[in-house]
């Protein structure tokens, strides 16, 4: 069963798409927040692109890569904290992040 992505990651891929900013052997992208069930760079990864993602979360990470293994998809996940991104500049062509910036606060 092909996976079902998130709503801003396929209307990511459309403006790309629109707007021609895809082309051939330089789409690699970073995903900021990359962790999950059904991580976004899997539709990146399904389009063609070459996948990086960091997540400062473990327990996300572990998720992101069970999905690429059983997917068959090399995503290329790391620990990371999107405030001190640890690649060089210049590495990426695109940077997404998808709701990683949101902040839960707890009240007592």
């Amino acid at each position: 069963m092909r996976p079902i992505y998130r709503s801003p990651a396929y209307h990511f891929l459309s403006c790309l798409q629109r707007n021609h900013e895809i082309h051939a052997e330089k789409n690699i992208i970073l995903d900021c927040g990359a962790g999950g069930v059904v991580p976004p760079l899997g539709l990146f990864y399904e389009h063609g692109f070459k996948t990086f993602g960091i997540d400062i979360c473990d327990d996300q990470i572990a998720l992101a890569r069970k999905f690429g293994k059983e997917q068959n998809m090399q995503l290329n996940l790391q620990k990371g904290d999107m405030r001190a991104i640890p690649f060089p500049d210049i590495s990426f062509d695109f940077v997404f992040e998808m709701y990683s910036m949101v902040q839960k606060k707890i009240f007592k």
